[in-house]
């Protein structure tokens, strides 16, 4: 077979594929000002807060935000949040 002509196994292309993905939605992150940010997480938490799984839901899991991820930060102090306890992974 022709060096040419081989091709680049399946998972390698996945791999890739993740980590150009990965790489773009950082860069998207990062280009938010930080009032775009603050506005995203509101309305992030508002959508979780009105999801019939969190509503249903006794325990959540949160995560912190490191860098410029969103943060739901808010979400525990949410009026749909009486009651719930929330855990975060270490």
């Amino acid at each position: 077979m022709n060096p040419a002509e081989k091709t680049v196994p399946v998972q390698k292309t996945a791999e890739w594929e993740k980590k150009s993905i990965r790489i773009r939605v950082v860069r998207a992150r990062e280009s938010l000002s930080v009032s775009e940010r603050e506005e995203k997480s509101r309305r992030a938490v508002e959508r979780i807060a009105a999801l019939p799984e969190f509503r249903a839901a006794y325990t959540v899991m949160l995560y912190r935000a490191v860098r410029e991820e969103l943060s739901l930060d808010a979400l525990p102090a949410h009026p749909a949040s009486a009651g719930k306890r929330f855990v975060y992974p270490r």
